[in-house]
């Protein structure tokens, strides 16, 4: 049976995925990165990684739109 670990606050979660961020491309270079491979390094699921970082970005996104 697989344990779960501890969900992450999510400034928590955008700094570890940005992080992992940093190091894969000082590691790999540009060209090297992709979801996966954050996610990997990050140690998390892909689809969750990249939810955790788009959060912000529509928020900011529907408050310029609401003026």
């Amino acid at each position: 049976m697989r344990t779960r670990t501890p969900r992450l606050a999510a400034d928590a979660r955008r700094s570890q995925i940005l992080d992992a961020t940093l190091r894969v491309v000082a590691r790999d270079g540009y060209s090297g990165l992709t979801m996966e491979v954050i996610a990997k390094e990050a140690g998390g699921d892909p689809h969750a990684a990249l939810r955790d970082l788009r959060r912000p970005r529509l928020a900011a996104a529907r408050r310029r739109r609401r003026g």
